[in-house]
């Protein structure tokens, strides 16, 4: 597939919030192609290596974590719903003070409902109860946390009048609302690359396509079925696929013995070369960054690479060549490209000057601090 065929093909996948696979990983657009019957479909390898030249995907990249979750067993879809609030006071004067979100997802189909709130209080919070139980299946149960936006008489009367039972995680509960709360961090990180690109923190006028993007897409723990197509006809399959089809312990164990041999005799591998351009986590510095930034929106090169007790780690550098302290293992850096062509936001033209009859602004560029300030001839420098 030539370059210019897939950079059309993935951008008409990620940036449109009509289908599914829109603001989301690699593994997701790759899914969306697939059931879409192209019969050209990059591999998840190309299409990760496209989105190392997208800022606003992987400046809100996850840093990985390894936490475990308790499984949360039902019977069918819409049995069971998850519902948390998510926190977004801090961009509320763009979004006609909206400062929360109540988020649901049903646990079998995964499908997801997101309704804006100006406050936490019981009757706005039962209000958006509401109206998704009148333009959606009601459930037997919803599980929330013990907040009092979810204790309430409010809700209470709500709960009653659909005959629905309320079941409140103990905060000591290690399951408490995880369903909910992993589809929050995916939500917001989708919210955030909308942000990143089109450089906006108002998202009202998207917010429900967001939504049905996301139940557009295919799910892993849906055997890759969009939450949107779980019926009456494959509901059974996917539930076996959920609860039964899991590779016995054995042949787990197996595999795992299998693949450390094969690693073992290919020796350490460098995930990086020398050069390779990165970006670094904020958890390991913590450098300027916009809000929910994940990553630097400085650029780094890798100088040096290195084993300390049979462990890989990599030593990192600023463009002016200046050494950043510390050691680094593969975690904590993401490989970028930055091609010729690509554009460099400008926070603010700081001065101007006319040299050899051509006007150029020193400009700083934005989440750069200033020992990087440039000149730049004024016909490169744009409003986007």
């Amino acid at each position: 597939m030539e370059n210019d065929d897939l950079d059309e093909k993935l951008r008409n996948v990620y940036y449109n919030t009509a289908n599914g696979g829109a603001y989301l990983s690699a593994e997701k657009i790759y899914q969306t192609l697939k059931t879409s019957r192209d019969g050209n479909v990059p591999s998840v390898y190309k299409i990760r290596k496209w989105m190392e030249k997208i800022d606003d995907y992987n400046l809100q990249k996850p840093v990985k974590r390894r936490i475990k979750r308790v499984k949360i067993i039902v019977s069918e879809p819409y049995e069971q719903y998850d519902a948390d609030l998510m926190d977004v006071s801090n961009i509320q004067k763009y979004n006609n003070k909206t400062r929360f979100l109540l988020v649901v997802i049903d646990i079998f189909t995964r499908f997801l409902w997101i309704y804006p709130l100006k406050n936490k209080f019981g009757k706005t919070v039962a209000d958006a109860f509401e109206k998704i139980f009148k333009h959606g299946k009601i459930p037997l149960k919803v599980s929330t946390d013990a907040g009092t936006e979810f204790k309430n008489k409010d809700l209470k009367r709500v709960f009653k009048k659909y005959d629905i039972y309320h079941h409140v995680y103990l905060n000591s509960d290690s399951s408490k609302a995880s369903i909910a709360e992993r589809v929050n961090l995916t939500f917001r990180r989708m919210m955030f690359r909308y942000f990143t690109k089109h450089r906006t923190y108002s998202y009202l006028n998207v917010l429900q396509n967001l939504v049905a993007s996301y139940n557009a897409t295919p799910h892993r723990s849906l055997n890759n079925t969009a939450p949107k197509d779980v019926n009456e006809k494959n509901k059974y399959d996917l539930w076996a696929y959920m609860y039964i089809k899991t590779p016995p312990k054995e042949k787990r164990i197996r595999e795992k013995k299998e693949t450390l041999k094969v690693q073992r005799k290919r020796g350490k591998q460098f995930h990086f070369k020398i050069n390779d351009m990165v970006r670094l986590s904020h958890l390991k510095k913590p450098f300027q960054r916009a809000y929910q930034q994940q990553w630097t929106s400085e650029i780094f090169k890798i100088y040096r690479r290195f084993l300390i007790h049979g462990k890989i780690f990599y030593k990192v550098q600023d463009f002016l060549d200046k050494e950043v302290v510390g050691n680094f293992n593969y975690t904590e850096l993401q490989r970028v490209k930055k091609e010729a062509d690509a554009l460099w936001f400008v926070e603010k033209v700081l001065k101007w000057r006319r040299r050899n009859g051509q006007r150029e602004g020193y400009v700083k560029f934005q989440d750069w601090d200033k020992r990087f300030c440039q000149w730049i001839p004024e016909r490169d420098i744009v409003d986007f």
